[in-house]
């Protein structure tokens, strides 16, 4: 499987990376009370940290304002993943536990302010390419199998070229339905994204982070890869 960033993403974000956490043979099932209890204090620190009035503009979220205006993509209605997730907590919600990947990802996302994102691979049928779409690419959203959509032309999305069908909309705003993670998931990509403005230099330290929760409460076998301007593809071994 072929995992690849279109030249188009660094017209846009020219200093962008993606860290991709291939994760195999993770238990996911049942909970963690360590996780729920570090998922709790990420939630509690952040509202320490931030407000309902001031959180978008910290850097690492008014860089993903910028970006998704450049493609032609309202922040406000379609907020990033990061930022919807900044929204819920500071309102006062309690981000639930779904399984030990997700909350791993809510996590680290929290903590670093970074969007994270993840696909059960066994459900992936071609290629991976992170790209604008052409718009008749399908797109269900999750929890919602049987409504579908295609995206607007130009919009970057998260595509398996082999089914045509988007994984996540707007770059880094919503995950699909098909590739979403499930207590049975054993095989996971995760995607950790660092766009221009943000410090990659922390992205190393980001990227040790995840793998060493996923191998200890998933007992996962991990493989790291980055992907960059100079580096935009990269080959895995499903």
């Amino acid at each position: 499987m072929k995992m690849e960033l279109s030249p188009e993403v660094f017209e846009l974000a020219p200093g962008f990376r993606r860290a991709v956490v291939i994760a195999r043979d993770i238990d996911n099932e049942g909970r963690s009370e360590e996780l729920e209890l570090r998922l709790t204090i990420a939630m509690a620190r952040f509202r320490e940290k931030y407000t309902r009035e001031n959180f978008r503009q910290t850097p690492k979220l008014a860089i993903w304002d910028e970006i998704f205006r450049k493609m032609s993509v309202n922040p406000n209605k379609f907020p990033p993943s990061i930022t919807n997730l900044a929204k819920r907590t500071l309102a006062g919600n309690e981000i639930a536990f779904i399984s030990k990947v997700v909350a791993i990802m809510n996590i680290v996302s929290l903590e670093t302010v970074l969007p994270l994102g993840g696909d059960d691979l066994a459900s992936v049928t071609g290629d991976l390419r992170l790209g604008p779409a052409v718009g008749n690419e399908t797109y269900r959203p999750q929890g919602r199998p049987d409504e579908t959509e295609s995206p607007r032309p130009g919009e970057i999305v998260y595509l398996d070229t082999g089914s045509a069908e988007v994984l996540c909309r707007a770059w880094c705003w919503k995950n699909g339905h098909t590739t979403r993670i499930r207590d049975e998931t054993t095989r996971v990509a995760l995607n950790i994204d660092c766009a221009d403005g943000q410090i990659a230099e922390d992205l190393p330290a980001v990227v040790a982070t995840v793998s060493s929760l996923l191998e200890h409460h998933c007992g996962a076998r991990i493989e790291t890869h980055v992907l960059d301007r100079d580096h935009p593809a990269v080959t895995i071994d499903l």
